[in-house]
């Protein structure tokens, strides 16, 4: 070994080993960054390739092709069984890569994967230019997923990523997931490309009621009584995330489910989020019905808010809502926002009557709408450490100079908000704020909260890896 004293390169791989098998996953990875001798040993530990994150968000051929070899390297291990493809939306070369990616993943590796997820940068994908061309490449697209699912005997965690292009292949993969029942967790709700006109496609329920899940995503309008009651008598469901777009009328099926008490009864858990719906607002009695086992409230760019709204948030959900979060665009005259919440003449801030009434309430987020100091000292002061994030850009605050006004908060609100809360805030500032946020015409609106939405669609590796 003097010899290879200061030559550390050099090690035998069967050293090598043995030192990466005592690592954790994160350095483990690392250790192969010194050399090539290194990376070479850390491709033959299995165990530190479990899970895959293939990231495609440059629009660089040549990256996408390491990318891709790299890729290959994992494959030949047949060890991964968590896999994510980030990829650019907007990159035909990125939709290509995500195809090859797809393809070599049945071929090798499928019968060990347990989780396969799609993180787009946007909801749509930008094909080819020719109509052609881009239907033949979305056909070859979902064929390898198609493919991919036939030979994922063990998957239990399917996520695509939230977009609007695999419509009308939904029930093909759902017919081809039933030949293996390991399913857990399903995300098939979808942002619409163009949220005004697009319909939502028909899911056959009956190809959902084999499955025994525990999160599933949809949009409102493929939900029905018999998939509901069906849910609620498996008893193993605990979180429901449901999508409400323009499209909702008065006629729909999932408006008149009764069903909603029994998902409570079960221990599960509702998020509703509302993606530019100004219309969907009409009917927000029906979609948030009082038995519904809602937890999490998202209202995104629905532009006119009822003022009873937020009464009847909390006459109906204040014992189970924890979540709530208010985005709408910022772009108004000068540098500041001008919307208002809007409430009940006689009645309390609707911000305050929420922290007040909802006891269990831990994330409030207000975007697009002007808040007074006054008010955000009041929520940390009656909320406390159990608010666990406040979320409130800088050009939404003002203080309010006039007769009982924010006098009272002094000239440090901030502060007052950090005791209370026990933990250091500040607003957001501009900088950190998404195009989407600032632009009502920004080309992709998706872009303030498609990253959050798919967080929630993450798999736990440590659930999967007891069941």
């Amino acid at each position: 070994m003097q010899s290879l004293q200061g030559r550390w390169e050099l090690l035998p791989h069967n050293v090598l080993q043995q030192v990466l098998c005592l690592l954790p996953n994160t350095d483990a990875r690392n250790f192969g960054l010194v050399c090539y001798n290194w990376r070479r040993a850390s491709y033959t530990v299995k165990r530190i390739w479990r899970s895959a994150y293939v990231d495609f968000a440059q629009d660089c051929f040549e990256n996408h092709r390491a990318s891709l070899h790299k890729f290959d390297k994992f494959m030949s291990l047949r060890a991964v069984q968590h896999l994510t493809v980030h990829f650019n939306s907007h990159c035909e070369g990125c939709i290509e890569s995500l195809y090859e990616i797809a393809t070599a993943c049945a071929l090798v590796n499928g019968d060990g994967l347990k989780s396969f997820s799609l993180r787009p940068s946007n909801s749509g994908l930008q094909l080819a230019t020719s109509e052609w061309s881009s239907c033949d490449t979305m056909q070859r697209l979902c064929r390898s997923l198609l493919s991919l699912i036939c030979h994922s005997h063990q998957l239990r965690h399917l996520s695509l990523g939230l977009t609007d292009c695999f419509d009308g292949w939904q029930n093909k993969l759902l017919h081809h997931l039933q030949q293996h029942r390991c399913l857990k967790s399903l995300h098939l709700a979808s942002l619409r490309s163009d949220p005004i006109s697009s319909r939502v496609p028909f899911i056959d329920n009956r190809l959902l009621r084999c499955f025994r899940l525990t999160r599933l995503s949809l949009d409102l309008n493929q939900v029905s009584e018999e998939l509901v009651a069906s849910l609620a008598r498996g008893g193993l469901l605990r979180h429901l995330s449901l999508f409400v777009h323009n499209d909702v009328t008065s006629s729909m099926p999932a408006l008149a489910i009764r069903s909603w008490a029994a998902l409570g009864e079960i221990g599960c858990e509702a998020t509703v989020t509302l993606l530019h719906s100004p219309s969907a607002m009409q009917h927000f009695r029906s979609i948030l019905p009082a038995d519904l086992p809602l937890t999490r409230l998202r209202m995104y760019f629905c532009q006119r808010l009822p003022p009873t709204l937020f009464d009847f948030v909390c006459a109906r959900h204040s014992h189970r809502l924890r979540c709530l979060r208010l985005v709408e665009s910022m772009n108004d005259i000068g540098c500041c926002c001008r919307q208002t919440l809007p409430w009940s003449r006689g009645r309390p801030d609707p911000l305050m009557m929420i922290a007040w009434m909802c006891p269990r309430l831990e994330e409030l987020a207000v975007y697009g709408y002007c808040v007074s100091a006054h008010t955000i000292v009041g929520l940390a002061a009656l909320r406390g450490p159990e608010l666990l994030k406040l979320e409130v850009p800088e050009r939404c605050l003002y203080r309010d100079t006039g007769e009982g006004g924010d006098s009272a908060v002094g000239a440090d609100p901030y502060g007052k908000v950090s005791h209370w809360l026990g933990y250091r805030w500040c607003p957001i500032p501009d900088s950190q704020l998404p195009g989407a946020m600032l632009d009502s015409d920004f080309p992709w609106p998706e872009e303030a909260y498609i990253e959050s939405l798919l967080n929630d669609q993450d798999y736990d590796f440590n659930v999967g890896s007891s069941e």
